[in-house]
C-alpha cells in the first residue's frame, strides 16, 4: 500500500511530456493555485489559472470574454462557456460546459462577485479594474476593461516560475486540459469528436496526436510491471 502511494506520488511529480508538449501534473496545478492565492489580485489569477487547466482557453480567448458569456438563462452564471462569437480562426467557435460547483465554476462565481460590473463588461478586467485597483463603483457608469491577453500570458509564466514549473506557458495549460479530457472520453469510451469540438481544435487527427504514447509513459508502464 506504501509502495503504492510512492509510485503515485513520483508520477505526479515528474515532469511529463507529450510529443515534446509539457502537460501539467495535479501537483503541478496545486502549486499554481497555491501561488496565485499569495499574488496581489488572487481571485482574478485563480480564475485565469483555470480557464486554462480546466476549460482549455487561450490568453486571446480569456481577454476577450465577457460576463454574458458565462450566464446561464437567469443572468447568473450559468453551466458553460460560450465562445460561438469568438474572434481568430485558428481554433473553431464552441461551448465548454463546466461543472456546477466544480472548481473553475467556483472560481468564476468569486470573479464575478468581486468586482461590480454589468453583463457586456470584461470577464478578465485590468489590473485597475479589479478590488483595488480603483474601478468604478458603479456598474455601467464606465467602461472597464479587458486584460490583454499578453498580460494573461504574463500572469502564467510569473505563477509558474514561482511554482518551479519549467518550459511552460499558458498554452501549456490549455494542453494539460486537452490531455485530460481525451484520457477522460477514452477511459469512458466516449468519441474524441467531442474533445475536438469542446477544445476548438480543426481535426480529430490533433487531439489524436496528443494521445501517442511517450518515453515517460513507456517508462511508467516497464517499471509498474517489473520494479521492485
Amino acid at each position: 500500500m506504501e509502495m503504492a502511494r510512492s509510485v503515485g506520488k513520483s508520477r505526479r511529480i515528474k515532469e511529463r511530456t507529450v510529443n515534446g508538449i509539457r502537460i501539467l501534473s495535479d501537483l503541478d496545478v496545486d502549486n499554481m493555485l497555491t501561488v496565485a492565492s499569495k499574488t496581489r489580485y488572487p481571485i482574478r489569477n485563480r480564475a485565469i489559472i483555470l480557464l486554462g487547466t480546466d476549460a482549455g482557453l487561450t490568453p486571446r480567448e480569456m481577454s476577450f470574454l465577457k460576463r454574458y458569456h458565462v450566464y446561464g438563462d437567469d443572468d447568473l452564471l450559468g453551466e458553460a462557456i460560450d465562445l460561438r462569437a469568438k474572434p481568430g480562426v485558428y481554433l473553431t467557435s464552441r461551448v465548454i460546459p463546466m461543472a456546477r460547483e466544480g472548481r473553475l465554476w467556483n472560481a468564476l462565481h468569486s470573479l464575478l462577485e468581486n468586482a461590480p460590473a454589468v453583463p457586456g463588461d470584461p470577464l478578465i478586467i485590468s489590473e485597475r479594474a479589479v478590488d483595488g485597483g480603483g474601478a468604478t463603483k458603479d456598474p455601467g457608469s464606465k467602461p472597464l476593461r479587458a486584460m490583454r491577453r499578453d498580460s494573461i500570458s504574463y500572469v502564467y509564466w510569473k505563477i509558474m516560475e514561482k511554482a518551479g514549473i519549467a518550459n511552460a506557458s499558458a498554452l501549456t495549460a490549455r494542453a494539460t486540459f486537452i490531455v485530460r479530457a481525451c484520457r477522460q472520453a477514452t477511459e469512458d469510451r466516449l468519441s474524441l469528436r467531442s474533445v475536438q469540438e469542446m477544445t476548438g481544435l480543426r481535426s480529430l487527427e490533433s487531439v489524436q496526436r496528443l494521445l501517442e504514447s511517450s518515453q515517460s509513459d513507456q517508462e511508467t508502464i516497464i517499471r509498474d510491471l517489473f520494479g521492485n
